[in-house]
């Protein structure tokens, strides 16, 4: 029924009634891709941390050094178990010496949780036993690899255990200080190429180390410690979480020190690229409900205007008896019926043009229902006020 009325409406009126059905159709479109671009601004903002990461380290008061520090191991802890950090990456650095005995031999012994914590080191630089890798670094075994050159000079193979002593250097007030622990016994379990200026020859896990160091009642600290924010839309969140752990603001005026006592976050180009995003989608939101709006003048005029060239037409109906309240549903089924096809035609363009989703593809279709209507009463009502005889005798 409804598809011979419309066929019947267009067939009688094909000018008049494509022109309605083409300007619902973009009514629908332009309110869709508005809300759109909306929609992909959200996307592209929550997004916005996976394409680019916010990272940060820990480090001195001057913020020139992120190494070689010492960190205090519950501030550290803190920021590792902190419900706004993933990927956290720290290191503890001691000395090796007297390694399997020999006094003159010493070199630096890292202990880390990850690969990722030591620059220019990778899985493939690393020959490790079978059924072993990287993952060693997370456990609390006595483990450790060691690198080619000077396990080459030292002798040192795949499946060795080697002994070793650690010295501890400690910090206070201006002086160094060392304790000796010894007799410590670590497996090698592999043997890698590295490059660094850090001149790293041993690598152990760092709960291994930290547990070492805490057996013999000292401190420990961490020499370095990175990280990566889980969700870099709480970056002010976060801020204030490490301020009351503790971390001081950077002064690039200080002296530099070895206390890892502040934190560097490098989120500027993440805060500009969500600023730019932010500053676009609160514009957006801002003309949404003007925007909506002006769509919804602009068909009442186009309407109004398809009507108001209907008067002759409804005053003939009129004079040939027909009620007032037919000639006003007949008119407004027409344009509504019309209306409702181009907004159909619409939804689908929207559907093989963007990506919005179907809940908001039925509020811009259930919205434009009840706008229509209302549209199309409100112009009925205001022209429906003409006197027949008058009109009639204008056409003479």
């Amino acid at each position: 029924m409804i598809i011979s009325m419309t066929k019947k409406l267009i067939l009688r009126s094909p000018l008049k009634s494509i022109l309605t059905i083409i300007f619902s159709i973009s009514i629908i479109i332009f309110i869709g891709l508005y809300i759109n671009n909306i929609k992909t601004l959200e996307t592209s903002l929550r997004k916005l941390s996976q394409t680019i990461p916010v990272t940060g380290e820990i480090c001195d008061i001057s913020g020139s050094k992120t190494t070689g520090l010492e960190i205090d191991e519950r501030k550290g802890n803190q920021i590792i178990s902190s419900q706004y950090v993933v990927q956290a990456k720290y290191t503890i650095q001691v000395v090796a010496s007297n390694i399997n005995n020999q006094n003159d031999i010493s070199t630096t012994l890292m202990g880390c949780n990850s690969i990722d914590a030591l620059p220019l080191l990778y899985d493939d630089n690393i020959d490790f036993m079978s059924g072993n890798d990287s993952s060693f670094l997370t456990d609390d075994k006595n483990n450790c690899i060691v690198e080619a050159e000077f396990a080459k000079q030292n002798n040192i193979v795949l499946g060795q255990e080697i002994t070793f002593s650690l010295s501890i250097y400690k910090y206070d007030s201006g002086v160094y200080l060392t304790d000796n622990i010894d007799n410590i016994k670590m497996n090698v379990i592999g043997i890698y190429d590295y490059n660094s200026a850090t001149n790293t020859s041993i690598i152990v896990p760092v709960k291994s180390l930290a547990r070492l160091v805490k057996e013999s009642g000292n401190e420990v600290f961490y020499d370095s410690l990175k990280f990566e924010l889980k969700d870099p839309g709480k970056l002010n969140e976060f801020k204030q979480d490490v301020k009351n752990i503790g971390f001081s603001n950077i002064n690039s005026q200080s002296v530099q020190s070895v206390a890892g006592n502040s934190l560097i976050v490098y989120d500027n180009i993440y805060i500009e690229n969500a600023s730019n995003i932010l500053d676009a989608l609160q514009m957006y939101r801002l003309f949404e409900i003007p925007f909506i709006i002006l769509m919804f003048v602009l068909y009442v005029l186009v309407i109004f205007l398809l009507i108001k060239n209907k008067q002759l037409e409804m005053a003939i109906s009129l004079s040939l008896g027909q009620s007032k309240k037919a000639v006003n549903f007949n008119l407004f089924l027409e344009i509504e019926i019309l209306s409702i096809l181009g907004c159909l035609l619409g939804v689908l363009a929207l559907v093989l043009i963007t990506d919005i989703e179907i809940f908001s593809l039925l509020m811009i279709f259930f919205g434009f229902l009840i706008l229509s209507i209302l549209g199309i009463m409100l112009v009925i009502k205001l022209l429906m006020n003409f006197d027949i005889m008058q009109l009639l005798s204008k056409t003479d």
